[in-house]
């Protein structure tokens, strides 16, 4: 069967989000906005209590950094020459490497003039103190504590949290000489939330046949919420998404128009090789998705009978919030969020189980990143699992943004015997 196809009309939109927030980066120093520094989910919407800024989000710069392959390598080279391995983070590698060159996908290097993190990565505080250090800037850290919990967090986490955050406005105003003001926090983190649940909502609606979107464009449409959550534009956005992908839903309009097989990607994709995810088309393979694109953006619950369910409510607060501490507890539900799919093996394995079962696919593919020890935890187990419940998987080993660790024959080879095992064959040439 062939399904129509339609092209996605907010796709635009999405890029044009995106150019914008590099634009206002790169022309900060000279229109006199502050550089804050964290990483591509970091605490924006605390932050936005300080009036205007411009965020550098360090995932998402050596990502636009490792599209590029002769910037990508010689940001690698330069970090390199400093003493830091092939092993270590692939994305701290080329943030470095950019730092170090002042040299980025945009232009010089955007020199932060603070860094406001939290963070969720054993690597994150040795990355931002180096920043710190490199570019003498104050560098105040809140942890998101990994209690173990997959359910959902426990109240401890959540007031560390909070608590971290209320010492952090203190230190924002004490650092910029700014009032901070409540107001703009409260409206930031109601932008925040509604940014993340539209999102979730989106995810949730590829459990349809045909998938209305597939994971090569969800990679860009989920950026919105990762460096801009806080502003009003993603939310409009995100709302304009979610009814067009209504729209497909209801009208069965296809990301594949062959889709004849569905399978979950995880972790972070090789930037520079997006191309696979066509490769498999061509055996009306759609994947729809992964942990990776679904949780980093959204907002999930796992519940007690089996299911990843979107999270409508956060206990103990109104959404707007009403107050300061409301607004941070609204925030640190947000961060908990993104930080439970890899905070154990039990957890990981019971989203990949859900997303397979309950988006309806027959089979998993999973990248073990050398360039992310985080994102690549679990994932021989995880496919492990999912064989014994009968479910097909594909492993390879890359990095998410060194080209060096790309194998384009072994990756395609893999991807063959993987659609062999699945009983599919190319219906293109």
């Amino acid at each position: 069967m062939t399904y129509k196809t339609a092209k996605l009309e907010n796709w635009q939109w999405a890029k044009e989000i995106r150019l914008k927030h590099y634009k206002k980066l790169m022309s900060a120093r000279e229109n006199g906005t502050p550089i804050v520094a964290a990483s591509g989910h970091g605490p924006w919407s605390v932050v936005a209590g300080i009036g205007d800024f411009a965020a550098l989000c360090g995932e998402p710069w050596s990502g636009s950094t490792g599209y590029y392959p002769d910037l990508s390598l010689a940001c690698a080279e330069a970090a390199e020459a400093r003493g830091y391995g092939r092993d270590v983070c692939g994305y701290m590698k080329l943030y470095f490497g950019s730092m170090f060159l002042n040299k980025g996908p945009f232009g010089e290097f955007p020199k932060p003039d603070l860094v406001f993190q939290s963070l969720d990565c054993d690597l994150e505080p040795h990355w931002y103190n180096i920043v710190g250090k490199e570019l003498n800037v104050p560098v105040y850290f809140v942890e998101i504590g990994t209690d173990f919990n997959h359910l959902k967090p426990r109240e401890a986490s959540i007031q560390y949290l909070v608590d971290g955050y209320l010492r952090g406005i203190e230190w924002l105003e004490q650092k910029t000489g700014k009032r901070y003001s409540d107001e703009l926090l409260i409206q930031a983190v109601t932008n925040n939330w509604e940014s993340r649940r539209l999102w979730t909502e989106v995810c949730e609606m590829q459990k349809a046949i045909p998938a209305p979107l597939d994971i090569k464009s969800m990679f860009t449409l989920f950026i919105p919420a990762e460096i801009n959550p806080h502003e009003a534009e993603s939310v409009a956005f995100y709302k304009a998404l979610k009814d067009e992908v209504k729209h497909r839903v209801d009208n069965q309009i296809a990301a594949v128009p062959g889709e004849r097989c569905r399978i979950i990607h995880d972790s972070v994709p090789p930037w520079y090789a997006l191309h696979i995810f066509r490769y498999m088309e061509e055996y009306g393979v759609v994947a729809i998705g992964g942990s990776y694109v679904f949780t980093l953006s959204g907002s999930w619950v796992e519940g007690e009978d089996g299911h990843l369910k979107p999270m409508t409510s956060i206990p103990g607060v109104h959404i707007p919030p009403r107050n300061r501490e409301e607004a941070l507890r609204i925030q640190a539900w947000i961060d908990m969020s993104v930080v439970r799919p890899v905070s154990s093996m039990d957890s990981a394995i019971f989203i990949w189980k859900s997303l397979v079962k309950d988006w309806k696919c027959q089979g998993a593919v999973f990248h073990v990143n050398r360039g992310c020890i985080l994102m690549g935890y679990g994932m021989v187990e995880g496919s492990r699992a999912l064989r014994a419940e009968g479910f097909p998987t594909m492993v390879y080993e890359a990095s998410h943004v060194d080209k060096r660790d790309w194998n384009e024959s072994d990756v395609r080879d893999r991807i063959d015997s993987f659609m062999e095992s699945l009983g599919l064959k190319r219906v293109t040439t």
